[in-house]
């Protein structure tokens, strides 16, 4: 059975956005989401709404996000039932909202 983790989602306009960037830029947002990602999955989840960080300071980007559970685990007679194995955070993912840069 393949080990379960947090997931990043991509909202369209987030995704858009994202694909604007230079290829640096995207390297280096990537990267941050996996930090976050990784942060979750040790803190153990929780829905959360309007996050928000400066991802590059010197640009000025910032990226905002919720924190939602899974839609496989969301209840219903359908719904996956967690693993004992398996830290609680790994049951949600970052649902990536907007992209933008501040005003300077």
């Amino acid at each position: 059975m393949e080990e379960e983790h947090a997931g990043i989602y991509w909202h369209k306009e987030a995704e858009a956005e994202f694909y604007d960037l230079p290829e640096e830029s995207q390297h280096r947002l990537a990267d941050f989401m996996e930090g976050v990602r990784a942060n979750l999955e040790n803190a153990g989840g929780g829905n959360k709404e309007n996050l928000a960080a400066i991802w590059d300071r010197d640009a000025g980007m910032v990226v905002s996000w919720d924190i939602q559970l899974k839609p496989q685990h969301r209840g219903g007679p359908q719904s996956d039932l967690p693993s004992l194995s398996t830290p609680l955070g790994c049951y949600y993912r970052i649902e990536v909202l907007k992209i933008w840069k501040l005003p300077r």
